[in-house]
This record gives C-alpha cells, sequence and structure tokens, in this order.
C-alpha cells in the first residue's frame, strides 16, 4: 500500500467530546426556555454546525433566527464548551498512536469537520496533536456543511492528494454521506451513534484501539 492521505472528522472521531457539545448547547438553549434531551441531539442535531443547531432549534420554538442572535448563542455555547474541555476533554481511545502511526508512515492528514475552527485549534494544540495535520476544514469557512461534500472534497483539494488516495474517517450518518457523495471510501468510528446506524460506512470499528492506518480501506489494499 502506497502512503496516502486520511481525512478525519472532529468530533466523535479525534475528540470523544459529543457529551460535552450537547450538555454546552443543552445549557444555552436552557437559558432561552428550550429543554433538549440526548436522543434528541443525536438524532437531530449532531451532525449540524452550532449555527445551523441553534438556527433549526429557535425556529421550531418560534424565536428569532437573526444572524446576530445566532452569532451570541454560538458564542456563549463555545465559551462553555472549552471551559469544560479544559477540565475533562478526552481523546477517542487509541486515536492518539494511530495518529502518530499515520505520520510516521508518510501519510498526510487533514481535519474535516462542521465544528468551529476555533473548537479544533484549540484542541488540538492542547492535546499535542496539531502538528500532525496539514489542514483544517472547519463548519465556520465553508459554504454547505456535511452532508453536502464540500468540506472533503476542500481538504483534498488543499492536500494535493488524489481522491482514491484518500480515506474518511467519520462518525455520524451525515458524515459518511459527506464522504460518499466526494467519492471517499470511510471508516466510521462507533463513539456516539450506535453501529447499526453506521452501516453504510466501508467499515465499523468501535475505536482506534488495535487499529493502524494498514488497516484502512485503501483502494490499492
Amino acid at each position: 500500500m502506497s502512503a496516502g492521505g486520511i481525512l478525519f472528522d472532529f468530533n466523535g472521531v479525534i475528540a470523544d467530546d459529543e457529551a460535552l457539545h450537547f450538555e454546552s448547547l443543552a445549557a444555552v438553549l436552557h437559558g432561552h426556555g428550550i429543554t433538549l434531551s440526548r436522543d434528541q441531539y443525536d438524532a437531530e442535531l449532531i451532525a449540524l454546525t452550532d449555527q445551523e443547531r441553534f438556527r433549526r432549534v429557535f425556529e421550531r420554538a418560534g424565536l428569532p433566527t437573526d444572524r446576530q442572535t445566532l452569532f451570541y448563542a454560538v458564542e456563549q455555547k463555545a465559551g462553555l464548551y472549552e471551559d469544560r474541555a479544559r477540565q475533562e476533554l478526552g481523546l477517542v481511545p487509541g486515536v492518539r498512536s494511530f495518529i502518530e502511526a499515520a505520520t510516521a508512515a508518510g501519510m498526510i492528514l487533514g481535519v474535516g469537520s462542521n465544528a468551529l475552527r476555533r473548537e479544533v485549534e484549540f484542541v488540538l494544540q492542547m492535546k499535542t496533536l496539531r502538528d500532525h495535520f496539514d489542514t483544517i476544514v472547519s463548519g465556520d469557512e465553508v459554504e454547505r456543511c456535511k452532508p453536502d461534500p464540500l468540506t472533503f472534497e476542500r481538504a483534498r483539494t488543499r492536500l494535493r492528494l488524489a481522491r482514491e488516495h484518500c480515506v474518511v474517517i467519520e462518525h455520524s450518518p451525515a458524515g459518511i454521506a459527506s464522504a460518499r457523495a466526494a467519492g471517499f471510501r470511510c471508516i466510521a468510528i462507533a463513539s456516539s451513534l450506535p453501529a447499526g446506524s453506521l452501516q453504510h460506512a466501508d467499515q465499523v470499528w468501535a475505536d482506534f484501539s488495535g487499529r493502524f492506518p494498514a488497516d484502512l480501506p485503501w483502494t490499492d489494499a
């Protein structure tokens, strides 16, 4: 297998942080008189940008969805998330050694995520992983977020890699759909959602424990 590129989703793939995102989002919504359950979050909001999450929930509740209102809500949530992450954030099991092995093998790594860039940068720096990644494409810098293929296609273009030499690692049905629409093979990590909801990936892993880059579904394997 020749060295290629790996495009990582972030939340639930590198950072084991979906619970922190849910709790931070729910806290802001509670201030607006809205109750959000984890089941609702997983079913409807898990793969969206924060702006889109607030837009959908506010719209359903009959609250304003103007730009300023959404911006303020996103900033509130980001602040709560970062405060919690400093104390509580862990990585998906095995992902650090997996990333280090990919770098050692000469692979080119990128992040393609619906998360805010500030959050991705913050966590990668805090966990001393930033230097492994040659590009980050975040949800606040693309016109169309997942399940649209733009995020992964833009990351691949920046890395100057052929599509057939890239594999995507995701954790949600929308992310898998994004990878598929962009023409990539895809692994799903069942860190946040049941494995049965991720069946459209080429393979589903519980996490990265005991896994190596060579285990990915490379087209030339």
